[in-house]
């Protein structure tokens, strides 16, 4: 919900938003019209996707999807897989949370914002 949410969200707002990133997204590339792949060509922000190893509601065939219309957009893009990870992965309190998982997301996420924000690397502390 809050992947599709973000990359929508800077599709919609190109000229305000410069990253955007989404941690086990589901349904970042599926047959909704509003599906964030769709959007693609819009988008002008850094984006990072953390997909889960496993995860129904990103199959390898949706994650394919989304990585060629990022491609064909020509977005400057990153999709990382976070194999062994299930979906829910970074969230403290649901069952398939794993710390080091959550640890290397945070990593992720504050140096992509630092980056594109022109901050240097971040610190990260747990």
């Amino acid at each position: 919900m809050g992947g599709a949410r973000a990359l929508n969200a800077a599709a919609s707002y190109p000229g305000r938003i410069v990253a955007a990133a989404s941690f086990h997204g589901g349904n970042l590339a599926g047959d909704a019209a509003d599906s964030p792949h769709r959007q693609a060509a819009s988008l002008k922000a850094r984006v990072y996707i953390g997909t889960a190893g496993t995860d129904r509601s990103f199959p390898p065939a949706q994650a394919a999807r989304l990585a060629e219309a990022l491609r064909a957009a020509e977005a400057d893009h990153v999709i990382e897989n976070y194999a062994g990870m299930a979906h829910g992965w970074c969230v403290p309190d649901h069952s398939a949370f794993d710390a080091a998982g959550a640890e290397r997301h945070w990593k992720r996420l504050t140096t992509l914002f630092a980056e594109t924000l022109g901050q240097g690397t971040p610190t990260v502390t747990t």
